[in-house]
């Protein structure tokens, strides 16, 4: 669906909006779970590489 005004989501019908919102509810519910999956499928290692190289900086070849 595309993106709306206020005054036009305001024109919806409630059903509409309804279903609307617990589709968005159930998305942000999936996407949680699986960063918490994701999480925990890392090891202590892995993970900690990730987040000491995800400052953006380049490799160098030696």
């Amino acid at each position: 669906m595309k993106p709306t005004c206020k005054r036009c989501y305001d024109r919806f019908p409630n059903e509409l909006k309804k279903r609307i919102s617990d589709s968005l509810k159930d998305r942000d519910l999936e996407i949680e779970r699986n960063r918490v999956l994701q999480r925990r499928s890392m090891s202590p290692t892995a993970a900690a590489a990730t987040s000491t190289h995800s400052s953006g900086g380049t490799l160098k070849k030696s």
